[in-house]
């Protein structure tokens, strides 16, 4: 016989949760997910690091494959000695090396004319955002930048364009900046229309830096900041140290312009302090904590403390300096 029975005939009654009970569990939870929330955190911007320092490597071994194929380096820019003023008459390392990373599609549709003094034959409306050129942590991914009714895609990374000062070398072929050009004696990967071997870079492929991290300017601006496919924003310069806090130099009379090409955030600040183009500083940066990736020109990928010495930092932009530099120093 099945016997059935009541909780009123025992005498017990189900047991639930009281109110102080559950606001003690719901505490423990948000305890926990707070302690949680930093560790995700970190090991996402972890595997976003871990791919931006891939996506440098691989511009390194492309920029070594280059010259194993062509016996030199790109270009920095190859453009008319006299700029001029089309767009499409100056083309940068990076458009260059466009087929070295799984890019010949592009490449090919932007049809450019790579000599001496170039012309290329490419419109802007063409180009588009290269995952391989932007960095997760930041990224410039699918963002533009926009001049009046002109618009082209951003990238995170950068060229060595002077080891200590603006971004116009001493030995460059641009007389629009002759009277602006660097007085300094020392070398960088890139420049304007001079072209590097692996025999320049005297002072050994491992002990200089070739390309580095940049944080892209606002969107939808005419920040110059990450601008790959244009002479000013495929470079920076060693003058100042990683993430430093000394604001990028653009040239003072477009920095408030009504194309403002300087938009100053905390993370990648920027002001008029520069007296022409040739003077321009842009610094590398990153949103990593801490420093910033560069590529080196033996095809190697370090990650550069902000607190490495302006002496370090300088000596590993040269080419022919002849300093002691240890990257793995800092």
């Amino acid at each position: 016989m099945r016997i059935v029975r009541s909780h009123a005939a025992c005498g017990c009654h189900p047991h639930g949760f009281t109110l102080v009970e559950l606001l003690v569990v719901i505490a423990i939870i948000g305890t926990l997910v707070g302690l949680l929330l930093p560790a995700v955190q970190s090991a996402r911007e972890s595997a976003r690091r871990s791919t931006c320092s891939n996506n440098l490597k691989q511009i390194t071994l492309a920029l070594n494959t280059f010259h194993d194929g062509k016996q030199q380096f790109p270009t920095g820019v190859l453009a008319p000695s006299n700029m001029g003023t089309a767009f499409n008459q100056r083309i940068t390392w990076m458009q260059q090396l466009l087929p070295f990373v799984e890019e010949a599609g592009l490449y090919s549709s932007l049809a450019p004319v790579l000599s001496p003094q170039a012309s290329a034959s490419f419109t802007i409306a063409n180009l588009k955002s290269v995952v391989g050129y932007t960095c997760p942590s930041d990224s410039a991914l699918g963002t533009k930048w926009t001049y009046g009714s002109t618009t082209g895609p951003r990238s995170n990374y950068v060229g060595c364009f002077s080891p200590d000062a603006g971004m116009v070398s001493k030995d460059a072929d641009y007389t629009q900046f002759s009277g602006g050009k660097s007085t300094s004696d020392l070398r960088s990967l890139f420049n304007f229309n001079v072209t590097r071997r692996m025999k320049n870079v005297t002072d050994g492929l491992s002990k200089t830096v070739a390309v580095s991290e940049s944080i892209a300017g606002k969107p939808d601006s005419a920040d110059h900041r990450g601008r790959w496919w244009g002479e000013w924003g495929a470079q920076y310069s060693h003058k100042n140290t990683p993430n430093s806090n000394v604001p990028d130099a653009i040239w003072s009379v477009v920095a408030g312009g009504s194309f403002n090409m300087c938009v100053s955030t905390p993370t990648a600040p920027c002001n008029g302090g520069a007296s022409e183009w040739a003077n321009l500083v842009f610094s590398a940066r990153s949103k990593h904590s801490g420093g910033v990736n560069a590529g080196m020109a033996d095809g190697a990928v370090l990650f550069m403390s902000d607190n490495v010495s302006t002496t370090v930092w300088q000596a590993l932009g040269s080419i022919n300096g002849a300093e002691v530099a240890d990257a793995s120093a800092q």
